[in-house]
Parts: structure tokens; sequence; C-alpha cells
């Protein structure tokens, strides 16, 4: 959970002193992961570590942070379905998707868009494979 939380915080610090312009008020970060069944405990770890670190950067005030977190069940399909409703609500950057088979799917969707995307956990060499 530390680690996960360490690197959302670089992220967001590194994105916010590159990409001052990204958004006027906010950037809005796409969370997909499983937040049911039986791969649950990952996403929601993610996510949890995800809004924790969303709220300190908040508290600093200036540039703010909004989670917009979806659920892919550990499922593909879902998680590209997932993946188009956080696009759709404004998403600037995607943390996810949390299991390998999902985030293999949006990988390719997020490269094709060239939608900066990091996953903290897939492991698979196919989510990178020729990006």
């Amino acid at each position: 959970m530390k680690k996960i939380l360490s690197v959302l915080l670089t992220l967001v610090l590194a994105l916010g002193l590159a990409l001052p312009a990204v958004a006027e008020d906010a950037i809005k970060i796409g969370v997909i992961g499983p937040l049911t069944g039986p791969a649950a405990i990952y996403g929601t770890a993610v996510v949890n570590a995800a809004k924790i670190a969303a709220d300190e950067l908040n508290a600093l005030g200036g540039l703010q942070i909004e989670i917009d977190a979806q659920d892919d069940e550990h499922d593909p399909e879902k998680a590209i379905n997932a993946y188009n409703t956080v696009m759709d609500e404004g998403a600037q950057f995607i943390l996810g998707t949390v299991t390998t088979s999902p985030c293999i799917a949006v990988a390719a969707q997020a490269y094709e868009e060239r939608v900066f995307m990091l996953t903290p956990s897939a492991s698979s060499t196919e989510v990178t494979e020729g990006k």
C-alpha cells in the first residue's frame, strides 16, 4: 500500500510540475480496477490509496486532484467499458488497470489514443509489448 501511495504521489507531483496547463483547476485521474468480485481486494486497495494521496495533495491547496474510480470486475471487456467511462468523464490520466488481463486490453486502447496510463501491479510483459 505504501509503495502504491508513493508511486501515485510521485506521479501526480511530477505531472503537476511538468504539465501545469493540463487543467484549469484540477487533474482528473481515472482509476480502473476490480472493486467487486474475487480480485476486489487489489482494486479497492489501489482506489483507497489514490483517494488518500489525492486528499493529502488537495489539502496543500493549489492544483486539485480528482479521482474517478471505475470497477472492471477483473474482466477485460468491462475494463474497456470502464476506460471509456473515465475518458468520457474527462480523465486526463489512467491509474490502472490493477490486474493483468484487463490491463492488457486497456493498455492497447490507451496507447492507440495516446493516454498516459500507469499500472500499479499488472505484471505481464504483454502490457507494454510493442508499445
